[in-house]
């Protein structure tokens, strides 16, 4: 358990109040990817994130690796989720820019600690970027559409309504 506090600390979905106990942290309510900047719509999205329980890790990164946010991510992981999300792209064909259904190792892989990956991808104005997220099991659908909508709206996409 200690492991899986610390990952969840280092993924910024846990705070710690004293440096040594991680305490959920207490939230607003806000929608995840809301903001002005693209700095604005990060931190909002990495807000909501650590409200979800079922998540243990988030990372944002380009497709060369780099992470728009520090996660804490092992370089690995990162490289490992943009070749997911990149394999998944080409295999469907798709040219379009926006945020489409995420896709999971929940059936295949799982990490050392046991964790699902599941990518989402995006190509905007900040160029091909990719949201990676670790959680225990396959996503619910409500989580599913927060973290896909949330990118979207980081990455500039137009939301209906």
């Amino acid at each position: 358990l200690a492991a899986i506090r610390r990952r969840a600390e280092l993924g910024g979905l846990l705070r710690s109040s004293d440096g040594t106990s991680g305490v959920p942290a207490a939230l607003p309510a806000v929608a995840p990817g809301e903001g002005d900047s693209l700095v604005e719509r990060l931190e909002s999205l990495v807000r909501w994130a650590r409200g979800q329980s079922c998540l243990t890790g988030l990372f944002v990164a380009d497709c060369g690796g780099n992470e728009l946010i520090e996660s804490g991510a092992a370089p690995a992981l990162v490289a490992s989720g943009v070749a997911l999300a990149d394999g998944w792209r080409r295999a469907r064909g798709e040219l379009e820019s926006a945020v489409g259904n995420g896709v999971s190792t929940a059936a295949s892989v799982r990490d050392s600690e046991g964790a699902v990956l599941t990518v989402f991808s995006c190509r905007s104005a900040y160029g091909q970027h990719v949201l990676g997220v670790l959680s225990p099991d396959l996503l619910t659908p409500g989580v599913a559409t927060g973290l896909r909508a949330g990118f979207g709206r980081v990455m500039g996409e137009p939301v209906d309504g």
